[in-house]
């Protein structure tokens, strides 16, 4: 995989140094080495700081670091005792737009637009816990379709719904070996869509969910990207390599006009300047 290269001239010692809860790591500069560390290290675990002439990569890539140094630069380094990890804050983000849920190592994570840049790492997890989204993938049945009716529904149908799915699949009429799962299924589903509040949020997250389905353009001469939600969120984050890493989603208002409408943005794909279009949801 990788091969030792043994240094043939003096240079300057490679060097692992804490420095705000991350890792400084400071190498003669290798063309190999450079390439391997983008490989072996996330784009979100690292970033190179023109300042100190050094890549800045998150403490749990440290022992990847030590390894490279030894297989190309022939020097032996030792990591230092991290003290000060990056704060948790609470913090407001102005999120323009979201990308659909992409992998990010071992986990999925959408990508929010905020000051000019994708600079909001939105774990998958952390949206479907603030919408109340099941943690099943996105093929799973809705919580509409558990109890067999539309997301159109009114409120006071929802409660008629329960109580015909409800008789079907009680185990103390239904013997079925699913049938008690079932029921847990149709109580959980009622009790997020009988309440107002529950539902609403449940629906915004089926919308942006749907908005994540279509991954890059409409059907519309591939001119735009798709319209994903935007947002103001309030979130614990921790910023990290210059990205806010959300922790968990405290507060979530979506962005509308005069008429009340939710609105998100959408762009041309390959436009030399970003420009914002927006449409609604």
């Amino acid at each position: 995989m990788f091969q030792t290269r043994f240094k043939t001239h003096a240079q300057q010692p490679t060097t692992i140094t804490a420095n705000n809860g991350m890792l400084e790591f400071r190498t003669p500069f290798d063309e190999a080495l450079v390439a391997a560390l983008k490989l072996a290290v996330p784009g979100t675990a690292r970033k190179w700081d023109k300042a100190s002439k050094a890549w800045h990569v998150d403490p749990q890539y440290g022992a990847t670091l030590v390894m490279l140094a030894q297989m190309y630069l022939d020097e032996t380094v030792t990591l230092p005792v991290v003290t000060s990890a990056p704060r948790i804050d609470t913090t407001v983000l102005d999120v323009r737009y979201i990308g659909a849920c992409k992998p990010r190592g071992s986990e999925r994570a959408a990508f929010g637009w905020h000051n000019g840049g994708w600079n909001v790492v939105l774990p998958e997890a952390a949206l479907r816990d603030w919408f109340g989204l099941d943690t099943k993938s996105y093929n799973g049945a809705t919580l509409y379709e558990t109890l067999g009716i539309k997301q159109q529904t009114a409120q006071a149908d929802v409660k008629r719904a329960y109580y015909k799915m409800a008789k079907l699949y009680h185990p103390d009429v239904n013997q079925e070996p699913d049938a008690a799962e079932q029921f847990k299924k149709i109580q959980h589903a009622y009790d997020v869509l009988n309440d107002a509040i529950k539902r609403a949020k449940y629906d915004a997250g089926l919308l942006l969910q749907a908005s994540q389905g279509n991954d890059d353009m409409q059907n519309n001469g591939g001119e735009w990207r798709a319209p994903y939600r935007c947002g103001i969120l309030t979130a614990e984050a921790k910023n990290m390599l210059g990205r806010w890493n959300v922790e968990k989603i405290l507060a979530w208002d979506d962005i509308k006009n005069e008429k009340g409408e939710t609105l998100s943005v959408s762009w041309g794909v390959g436009a030399g300047t970003f420009t914002e279009t927006w449409v609604l949801l």
